[in-house]
Parts: structure tokens; sequence; C-alpha cells
């Protein structure tokens, strides 16, 4: 006898706004998660929470936790359900299981005629295994897909079949979240050789806020056999610990107002529902989860290191700061290197290229969001040597070749139709060795190590001397019939102090001469002592100025046996009191 069986279907189809006979398996309408419940069932656009895998698993890709969940429904007399599951929250997007199971008993059993069939009486069980999967493929974007496998048993027939979910979620503007959804998507559910369609519907929704710690939530659904219906929600939250929430479902004859409290602490979650059935009586949900593994947020970072002028790309090293903390090269072609999956926050960047000037900056990287960078580095313009080289006795130009080593290294020449001038372009700033060769046998060749600076002309003359060279020093000049040096002489002795510091290998005889005028003083008792003691005074102050050897200079006094003209007028005595720097040695 072909039997018709009366269940608890009736009920449920009241809860779900439905009519008897109409989309199989109500299980799939019920709004799991007390959250959820509480603020009307508007939960297509929510985020963050581990029941957006049974809402919309488009919204799972904005999930940065992993969670582990509970819930109990308690209906009426012997109607409940659970549901239980797990969010895994990972790189490549977030994966979500969840269990749902409800049992009822004391169903009774009625033929085609009304009448009882057995004085016993059958249950009813449901149960739902579900997988989903949620992935952000932009800042703002996430979208999911669900699967669910579905068992149900009343009494004595059984039926099995299987939906799909396809949601995203996202958000456009700050403190703006919008979902879409399609749920339960599938062929009719067979039980025996009868198909029930599934309850598919179309859901869209919106949350706003935080504003003053409260959120917004709407949501209206398109729903097969049904029509279409709205959903209201508001959360006011204290101290972001405690949570107070409301509900409105407008197209439902029962059941319009619902209430809802929560907390949260320490990553767990515990949320609780109210909603009165009018003479059905009320109900109760009860939620408890658990965060744990917060994914730090990441983002992607592209440095372009390009020639400021040309802006051609070039290869180039680059130090980065913490929580980077490493060295790497850009690209030799492209001049780019790429960073994947950075901590989000701001870190230094130094360049650094040869031959041109380094460069500091700051990037921002922002969660999911691929920053690029253009650094333009300043190559460093080039240096230049420049000078004459010249006798420095005649101050005449002298030919040289001049050998130069450094970051660049060559030769190149100075002659006397240029006047000794000579120089040396494009130098990368750095320390030279310069080392002049005179062309002209008898004078004694320089070297000197010259710093080179970015873009500056550094001119550095070389005055050469020939060996046995002696030179008077004009301007040398000491207090009348004593050995005490007078101001006036310090330029001419710093000028032979110059010849002794670029020929570091000379030994110079520093000479005294005098006049013929015959002095008798109890400190000078002839001139031989007088021109010795001045011979010494300049000596002295050579050393004791520009720190040369004592052993490369003598001092002697020749008295006034070595006349260079005669004594017989003023102009010819003023000549013979010198003093001669001459060469006797290298």
């Amino acid at each position: 006898m072909k039997k018709t069986i009366i269940l608890f279907l009736v009920t449920l189809a009241v809860l779900s706004a439905q009519d008897i006979g109409t989309p199989a398996l109500p299980l799939l309408r019920v709004g799991f998660g007390a959250r959820a419940a509480a603020l009307g069932e508007s939960f297509t656009a929510a985020r963050n929470d581990a029941a957006c895998l049974w809402w919309n698993p488009g919204s799972l890709g904005f999930t940065s936790h992993s969670e582990v969940f509970a819930t109990y429904h308690r209906w009426f007399q012997d109607f409940n359900d659970q549901y239980a599951g797990v969010n895994i929250a990972t790189r490549n997007g977030v994966f979500g299981l969840g269990f749902v199971y409800s049992w009822v008993g004391g169903i009774d059993e009625w033929d085609e005629n009304n009448l009882p069939v057995a004085d016993t009486t059958g249950s009813q069980s449901t149960w739902i295994l579900q997988l989903g999967y949620g992935k952000k493929i932009s800042p703002i974007i996430s979208l999911g897909a669900g699967f669910k496998f579905l068992s149900d048993k009343i009494v004595s027939q059984s039926g099995t079949g299987f939906a799909f979910d396809l949601g995203t979620n996202i958000n456009p503007a700050p403190m703006v979240n919008l979902g879409l959804v399609l749920r339960n998507a599938g062929p009719a559910m067979k039980y025996d050789a009868t198909g029930f369609p599934l309850p598919t519907e179309i859901r869209m929704g919106a949350v706003f806020g935080p504003f003053y710690h409260n959120n917004v939530f709407v949501d209206l659904s398109a729903v097969s056999k049904v029509g279409f219906l709205a959903h209201f929600g508001d959360e006011y939250w204290i101290k972001d610990i405690l949570a107070l929430r409301i509900g409105y479902k407008a197209d439902h004859q029962v059941n319009k107002l619902t209430f809802g409290v929560g907390a949260k602490i320490k990553g767990f979650h515990l949320d609780y529902t109210f909603a009165g059935y009018n003479i059905l009586g009320s109900t109760h949900r009860i939620w408890l989860s658990k965060e744990w593994g917060e994914l730090i947020p990441l983002g992607n970072l592209i440095l372009s290191v390009i020639d400021e002028k040309s802006q051609k790309p070039i290869p180039a090293s680059i130090v980065l700061d913490k929580p980077v903390g490493r060295t790497v090269q850009t690209d030799s072609l492209t001049g780019v290197y790429k960073l994947r999956n950075v901590p989000v926050g701001e870190i230094k960047v130094k360049v650094n290229k040869a031959k041109y000037y380094s460069k500091e900056d700051a990037v921002l990287v922002e969660a999911d969001l691929t920053k690029t960078r253009v650094i333009k580095l300043t190559r460093i313009p080039p240096g230049t040597i420049s000078g004459k080289i010249l006798n420095v006795k005649t101050l005449k130009p002298v030919a040289a070749k001049i050998i130069y080593k450094g970051v660049f290294s060559g030769e190149t020449f100075a002659d006397t139709l240029t006047g000794g001038m000579y120089t040396i372009p494009r130098l990368e700033a750095g320390c030279y060795y310069l080392k002049v060769e005179p062309s002209l046998t008898g004078f004694i060749g320089q070297e000197d190590t010259l710093m080179v600076e970015p873009g500056a002309l550094l001119v550095k003359n070389f005055e050469l001397i020939k060996k046995g060279e002696v030179i008077v020093l004009k301007g040398i000049n000491f207090e009348t019939g004593k050995a005490t040096l007078l101001e006036e002489s310090f330029p001419a002795l710093d000028h032979a102090g110059k010849i002794l510091v670029d020929n570091p290998t000379l030994i110079v005889e520093i000479a005294g001469h005098t006049d013929n005028v015959k002095i008798k003083t109890p400190e000078f008792p002839n001139n031989q002592k007088l021109s010795q003691a001045r011979a010494n005074s300049v000596r002295d102050y050579l050393i004791k100025k520009f720190t040369i050897n004592p052993d490369r200079l003598a001092a002697k006094g020749y008295g006034d046996i070595q006349p260079v003209v005669s004594n017989k007028t003023a102009e010819g005595k003023a000549q013979n009191r010198r003093v001669e720097f001459k060469v006797i040695g290298q």
C-alpha cells in the first residue's frame, strides 16, 4: 500500500515561508549560525566569520584566520539540529568543511485514507556534508564555491542528492561590503522514484559599518517556489567584546523578529539567539567557535631601477631593511626585482650601483596589493684633474709625461707649446696616484696622491726642480745683526717648504750669506757665525712647520766669502745678504 508520510516538514515549511509540498529538504533553508539568525538571516555580505561557509562561500576569501565551530539549534518539542565544522585559512585561499545533522522522532504514519498505519512511530534524520572554498582575487573581491552532499531518511523512505553554492563578496568602499550568492543549486532530490526540487535561491546583501561600533545588515533573496524575501539586522558592539543584535524578516508570517547577544575574547566566540514562533513556541540557538592561526597580511612589491637621465633600466644592488632583511640584485636586462608575500608596512631600501649615487627610499607595502616603485639613480658626474708642469725656479713650462692610476688608469702629456698644461678628463670619483716624468734630463720627477670629487675640477700644478739647482729664497729678512726671522719672510719660506713636500726625496743645503760689513757682538763675533745662525733659523722653521725629516736639511753659514756681486754699493750688499736653497742629493 502506498503510504503518505505526514511529518514535521509542515512546521519547517512555515519556518522557511514555504508552502507544503514545495521544494525538498527544508533544512537547506535553515539559518545556521546564532549571529546570522539574530540578524534576521541577513548574512550574505558578512565576512571574517566562520558561518560564511554556510551562507556565502564567496566571503571565505576575506577570512584571515582559521576557525573551528559548533552550533546547536533547539526547536519545538523534539526538533533539534547541529552544525559543526572548520575553516582553514591559507595563503592560497580558505578551505571549509562542515557537517549538519538533524533528527526528530515521534512521526506517525497515515495512509491515503487518513488512517493510522501502525501503533508505532517513526523518525526522520537528515545530514549534509559540506565543502567550501574561497579566495581573494583582488584586494576588494573574493570568489568562492561550495558543494553539499545531501542525505535524508523519513521513516522508511530515503533520498540523496547534492547541491552547489557560488558566491562573491566585494568591498567597493570603506565600511561597505556587498555579497551575491547562488545557493542550493542542483538536480531534484530523489525519494524512491519521486523527485523533489531543491530550494534554490539567489541572495544579495550588504553590510554597512562599523559606524560608531554599529553594523547594519540588509539581504534580499529570491527563493524558488517561494518568491522574494527581505532580511534586516543591526549589531552594536560594546568595547569590541560584547555584541547586541536584532533582526527582522519582512516577508515571514511568523518569526519576524529575532534577538541575540554575542561575546568574543581571546579568539573565542560565544553567540546566542532567541526567536519566537507564536503558538509554536520559541527557539534557542547557541554558537561556539575558536580562532587560531591569524595570517599576517602580505603584499607584493616590484622594484624597478632606471637611469634618471636616459630612463633606461640598469642592474643594481638593493639592500632591503627589516622585515625582509637581505640584499638582492635586480635583473641585468630589465632592472627589476620582484618581492612576493612581503609583510605589510614600510620597508626601507637602499639602491647601490657603481658610478651612480646611492639612493635610499621607503615603500609602503599594503595587504593584497602589488606596489611598483621606480627608483631613479643619478650617475655620478666625472671629475677632472688639470694643471701645469713648470720649472720651479723660472716658472717656465716643462715637457713631461703624467701617469695616473686609480679607478681609471692611463697617461697623458704636457709640452711647452701648451704652456706645460695637462688635463685628465672624465675621471670617476676616487683616489688617484699621479707620477710626473720630465722629458728633459736633469729635472727631478714628482708624484702625488689626489682625491677626485664628483663633477669637480681639481687643479694640481707640479713645479719641478733640477738636480744641483740653487735657488735664492728672495724675501727672507732678519732683524738687523740677529738671526730672528721677520714675519715678511714667511711666504718665501713656505714656498721652500712646498718644494720639499713635493719632492720628498730631496736633500737640501740651506746656505746663509752676508755682506762684507763686519759684525762683532757678544752673540755673533763675526759674519760666519751670524750666517750660520740665520741658516739654522731657516732650517728650524722648515722642519717644524712642514714636518721635514731633519736628515734632509743641512744648514751652513758662509759669512761674506761667496758674494754674488760687488759689495761697493748698497744694492750689491743687499743682494749678497741672502739664503740659498741648494739641492745636494735625493
